[in-house]
């Protein structure tokens, strides 16, 4: 690290005996660098570290110890390492409270003051400690509270104390007399330090990324790693626990030996002669782990002898969760909305028939459910009447899979479309109306004797009807029932056309979020209706969307049959899956000291600390991968989060760890830095 950079470290550190010695330090050993032949202003170190995965119950006690594991530092984490020790005043991070009480107004707290709580200044009032030590004194669980670049002010009030010795106050969220505006907690001025965590099992490796060494006659073509002379190999080695390639099979294509650690795990046939066009085959490795570097050797070893053409072996793929300084994120961070629920959720049938089981998330996407009960795979059937031992059917678009027996414990995964399915009664929708205008409707039939004329519509709008004979406007007439009788009856020579507004009946469902695709069945039927986009082409079997985003929907179908239920099946660019709530974890800062993340200067290290709650995410999920970052994600939503440059100091492969709905998990990652020795890396070296 250059010296200068550690001048401007220790700079920023709380004025003590730690930063001299620390100064100390540093001017010493760039004195000893002048000693030496020529200039030397840098001295090296290395940042090395420990996360521990621990349980947590609902209150935030340990449970238990659910993994421990050394992390990997990537590159660019000395500036993010200089932050986290020396402060980063453009990235100011704000506990924010807002009161969850009725009205916005908290009870009393106390505090202890040796003065008032606020006094006039330049004819303003004004409090007279910081507004940290007003927040220190009150509960969390009395607000909401969210973290962001910007403060959110509130209005503190001094209220009549019930406490010798010490001054009580309310806040509000309104200003009321006598309260004085008070500013979010200061959470943080060092850098804001996030944890993400992650499911990914491996990441796409380049084909010609340097980490995986050609020789004997590999080379990349197309995108592809191709040979075409016997005992040409593939070497790739790195700590990794999940790795998997794709190979081509086609008629000219050779065997592969696949070998791990030097010992020989099969030889795969990529010969295939009945494939004219190449087809992808996939080969998983099994039985790795990340404790120790592994080498993967992919060698073709032969072709056979009945091959008319140039024999070859065509590698299209490999992936690994093997990571490297140059990377900067997870393989697949956990989402905001996610349609895949590849970590088992456990269900149990209905206890008397029909023995069914209601999937929490469906719509499902065909083909990817999966189901097993102890050690058997269940297989699909096409029906429910061809349900049977060891048989399931699932109704995808209703998430509802039907069995021939009571099971408990099955294990299901399955992913989703993203469509949102409502199954909503008529009768429970808000009644509404859709308007059609009707413009110069020809009213025939006169013959000098009739006077009653019947329009095509009954129900007309009050007010809204204009009748008129030869062009003119005519109020010799009355209008019962869609039916307008005249005080003399119009001759046969004469043009009669009548304007009005009439209405529709239908029932307003209001979705959870602007719709992109929408249909509507009748559920009794199955029958569609059919979407409509103007008023007047608003009839029985219809339904349109309306200026607001709601849906009006008729209450009969095409052939005037009463609707008594709807499905209701739509996308939403708001909605593009299930909303998981999770977000990176903000690390934890202790409600008092001024140590923050821990620093032990003393022995080189640094620990941050964050809790993933119950809920986060909301479904059940297996953790393999954890990272240290210096900031958000702009999905997290942070207030304030303008966008900035996030990169991660650290990255992590954990064994798979399962987090329940209900489970709570805190990470304690500890950074230690190690100086050129060997040693810890203290007051400067």
């Amino acid at each position: 690290m250059n010296l200068d950079i550690m001048r401007r470290l220790a700079s920023t550190l709380p004025e003590g005996k730690k930063k001299d010695e620390m100064m100390r330090s540093i001017e010493n050993i760039a004195s000893q660098d002048k000693k030496k032949d020529g200039l030397y202003d840098e001295f090296d170190f290395t940042a090395k570290g420990k996360i521990k995965l621990e349980e947590i119950d609902e209150k935030g006690n340990v449970v238990g110890v659910l993994q421990e594991k050394d992390n990997l530092v990537v590159n660019g984490a000395e500036e993010i390492l200089l932050r986290a020790f020396s402060g980063d005043t453009d990235r100011v991070l704000y506990k924010n409270r807002i009161p969850k009480a009725l009205g916005g107004v908290t009870g009393k707290y106390h505090i202890g003051l040796a003065g008032n709580i606020s006094e006039v200044i330049d004819g303003t009032s004004q409090l007279t400690v910081a507004p940290n030590i007003f927040w220190n004194a009150v509960r969390d669980e009395d607000f909401v509270v969210t973290y962001g670049y910007r403060p959110k002010t509130v209005f503190l009030k001094e209220e009549v104390t019930e406490q010798v010795g010490k001054k009580a106050f309310s806040i509000s969220t309104v200003s009321v007399t006598g309260s004085i505006p008070l500013t979010a907690e200061l959470y943080s001025s060092e850098t804001n330090t996030f944890i993400g965590l992650g499911d990914g099992k491996y990441r796409t490796v380049d084909l010609a990324d340097a980490r995986i060494v050609k020789a004997g006659g590999f080379s990349v073509k197309a995108g592809k790693l191709e040979a075409t002379t016997v005992n040409a190999k593939l070497t790739i080695e790195e700590k990794m626990t999940n790795l998997t390639f794709e190979y081509e099979k086609s008629n000219l294509g050779g065997q592969i030996e696949v070998s791990v650690d030097g010992v020989v795990k099969t030889t795969l046939e990529a010969y295939d002669s009945t494939a004219t066009d190449p087809k992808v085959a996939v080969y998983e490795v099994l039985g790795l782990t990340d404790e120790v570097s592994h080498k993967l050797e992919l060698k073709y070893t032969g072709s056979d002898a009945s091959i008319t053409g140039t024999p070859k072996v065509v590698i299209t793929s490999l992936k690994t969760n093997g990571l490297t300084g140059s990377m900067n994120s997870l393989a697949h961070e956990f989402e905001s909305f996610t349609k895949s629920f590849n970590t088992i959720t456990s269900y149990n049938t209905t206890t008397v028939p029909p023995f069914v089981v209601q999937l929490e998330h469906f719509p499902v996407v065909k083909g990817t459910d999966t189901v097993k009960y102890g050690d058997t795979v269940f297989t699909r059937a096409t029906s429910k009447e061809t349900v049977a031992e060891g048989k399931y059917f699932i109704d995808e678009k209703t998430g509802i899979l039907y069995f021939n027996r009571a099971l408990t414990g099955l294990s299901i995964t399955n992913d989703i479309t993203g469509e949102i399915y409502e199954l909503k009664s008529a009768a429970l929708l808000t009644a509404s109306k859709v308007t059609h205008t009707i413009t110069n409707e020809p009213i025939t039939g006169a013959d000098g004797t009739k006077k009653d004329f019947d329009l095509a519509n009954k129900v007309i709008s009050a007010g809204t009807i204009v009748i008129k004979v030869n062009n003119a406007t005519v109020t010799n007439y009355t209008l019962l029932n869609g039916k307008v009788t005249f005080a003399t009856a119009p001759l046969n020579t004469d043009t009669i056309v009548a304007s009005y507004s009439t209405t529709v009946d239908a029932v307003k469902y209001v979705p959870k979020g602007a719709i992109d695709t929408v249909k509507v069945n009748n559920f009794a039927t199955g029958t569609a209706l059919a979407k409509v986009t103007a008023a007047n082409d608003f009839t029985d079997g219809k339904f349109m969307i309306d200026s607001t985003g709601a849906l009006l929907i008729s209450t009969k179908d095409a052939d005037a049959s009463v609707i008594t239920n709807f499905e209701i099946i739509y996308t939403s660019p708001d909605l593009p899956g299930f909303a998981t709530g999770y977000k990176r974890a903000i690390i934890l800062k202790e409600k008092v000291g001024a140590a923050y993340p821990w620093y032990q200067l003393d022995k080189g290290t640094v620990s941050f600390i964050a809790d993933f709650n119950e809920k986060v995410p909301g479904y059940n999920v297996t953790i393999r991968e954890m990272g240290l970052f210096d900031g958000p994600r702009k999905d997290d939503k942070v207030d304030g989060f303008t966008g900035f440059p996030v990169d991660a100091f650290s990255l992590v492969t954990v064994g798979d760890t399962r987090k329940e709905t209900t489970t709570g998990i805190r990470v304690t990652w500890t950074i230690k830095l190690i100086n050129k020795d060997g040693n810890a890396f203290y007051a400067g070296y």
